[in-house]
Order: structure tokens, then C-alpha cells, then sequence
């Protein structure tokens, strides 16, 4: 080669890790009339103070204004760059072998992933994606988890011997995730029920624990009533000798009756209590 090769016509580019082609901009690497030195592997332009030219390997060496010494050699197949102990590759491109700066459509792209915001209970995340191939990014929202309600702590409501409340029932229900408590005083559960689903709520419920806790109370409230109901022969037995003794004069088939009579005003008042 006679002459030294301060330009060349074509493109050239670069084989990413993945194997790709890719095109870089500039048609010199070094310019001998402004003293410009262009890296186009890592896009840095540096000032040239002191070069020389060996015709016999066609390689250029280059004293640059920071002292670095660096070595482009014209090759055949590519132009080999030497800069310290690094080297770099910087190809000739045959047409046809190179990537174009978009991707055929049908899904040609070659998606990498790239930054990730992990979704909370109540916040939506997202994650990004870049193509190695033209640069294309696309974002995707990774929908919010919703609550995952668990019950924490049950209490049961609680009435005295003549139906007074004695403790207004409630349960508290747990987020696994993220520790939020929620508060229930009328057995309707959590916002959005207990299976996790999306936003600030979640999904619907089909039984677990909290139809547990539903069933316990059921449970409790008839306890009650046959407790109650329980003692109302032994106070049948009480009045009626009772009033006998009272009221030796009555007849008996009049103190059954009003014995009889006050056992249903207990009874129906005991069923009112236990309602409420």
C-alpha cells in the first residue's frame, strides 16, 4: 500500500457481545490535517500532537495531547486499534451484514432487560427493556399486588345473664406483605376481601379464614342460647313449688298454667337478649 489511507469509503462497525454487527458513524480515524484521532468502538475524539505512518504493516502511531501512545493498524478484513493494553475491532462492512437502525417487524427484537421497580401492595411497578440490536426501549407496568389479608386476632362478642353487651366483637386482619392491619367490628373482612388480586384491595374471597371466623360465631351464638335455654326447667321446677306453697289454695291445674305462663315471657325475653 503507497499510500496511507486517511479516509476510506464504505461503513464500518462494531460486533457487539451478542454477536451483531452494528454500524458506527465516520469515514477517518485519524485526520492528518486537523490532528484528530476518533475511537469509533468508544466514540472518544482526542488531539493528535506527534504521529508517524509504517507503510510497511499500514499502521498509524499516534502520540495524543494526554501523552497516550495509540496504534491503528489498516488490515484487510478490519482495523485493529491499540490503545495501551486495550484492543479494539472496528470492521469493514460487507452490505447485508449489519444491523439497520430499526427491526423488522414480527418480533425481531432482541429485548434486554433492563431497570425493574418491583410492585407493592397499593403501588403499581414497572420494568424497562432495551433492543441489542437498534435501541428500541418499551416499559412495562407490573400491576399494584393488593393486600394478602390474614386474620391476626379474633375477639367474639360477648352479653351478660340478662342480655347486656358486655364486649363489642371485632378482627384484625394482617397484610403478609407489607404489615397494614385492618380492623372489622361487623364481620364484612377486609377491603377487597382475603385472597391478594390488584390496586388497594384485592381480589374476592371464597372462604378461609375469615369464613372460619364467621362459623365460630354462628357457633357461639346458639352456645348461648342453649345455655340459656338450659336452666329454664330447673326455674320451671322452682316457681311452680313456689307458687303452690304461696298460693296452697290454688288449684293446680291454675298454678301450671301460670307457671307456664311466666316460663314463655322468660323464654321470649332470653331470645330477644341473645338476637341483639
Amino acid at each position: 500500500m503507497s499510500s496511507r489511507p486517511t479516509s476510506f469509503t464504505g461503513d464500518i462497525g462494531i460486533i457487539g457481545d451478542n454477536g451483531q454487527l452494528t454500524k458506527v458513524e465516520g469515514n477517518q480515524i485519524f485526520n492528518e490535517t486537523t490532528n484528530n484521532y476518533y475511537n469509533p468502538s468508544t466514540g472518544t475524539t482526542s488531539t493528535v500532537t506527534d504521529w508517524f505512518y509504517d507503510y510497511s504493516d499500514r499502521s498509524y502511531h499516534l502520540t495524543l495531547e494526554s501523552g497516550d501512545t495509540v496504534t491503528v493498524t489498516y488490515g484487510d478484513e478490519n482495523i485493529t486499534i491499540q490503545e495501551g493494553d486495550t484492543t479494539y475491532n472496528v470492521y469493514y462492512i460487507i452490505e447485508g451484514s449489519a444491523s439497520t437502525d430499526s427491526c423488522p417487524e414480527g418480533g425481531a427484537h432482541d429485548w434486554q432487560a433492563g431497570e425493574t421497580v418491583d410492585a407493592t401492595c397499593t403501588v403499581a411497578g414497572f420494568k424497562t427493556e432495551t433492543c441489542s440490536k437498534c435501541g428500541e426501549e418499551r416499559t412495562t407496568e407490573l400491576p399494584a399486588l393488593g393486600h394478602k389479608w390474614k386474620v391476626k386476632q379474633s375477639i367474639q362478642t360477648k352479653y351478660d345473664e340478662n342480655g347486656e353487651l358486655l364486649q363489642q366483637g371485632y378482627t384484625i386482619y394482617e397484610c403478609e406483605r407489607c404489615g397494614e392491619q385492618y380492623k372489622s367490628t361487623d364481620s364484612s373482612g377486609p377491603p377487597g376481601g382475603m385472597n391478594p388480586g390488584t390496586g388497594s384491595g384485592g381480589g374476592t374471597d371464597s372462604g378461609g379464614d375469615d369464613g372460619d371466623s364467621i362459623w365460630d360465631s354462628i357457633a357461639d351464638f346458639f352456645k348461648n342460647i342453649a345455655s340459656s335455654f338450659a336452666s329454664l326447667p330447673d326455674w320451671f321446677s322452682r316457681f311452680s313449688e313456689f307458687l303452690s306453697s304461696a298460693f296452697s289454695y290454688l288449684p293446680e291445674e291454675i298454678v301450671l298454667l301460670l307457671t307456664f305462663g311466666v316460663f314463655s315471657v322468660v323464654a321470649i325475653g332470653i331470645w330477644k337478649a341473645v338476637r341483639r
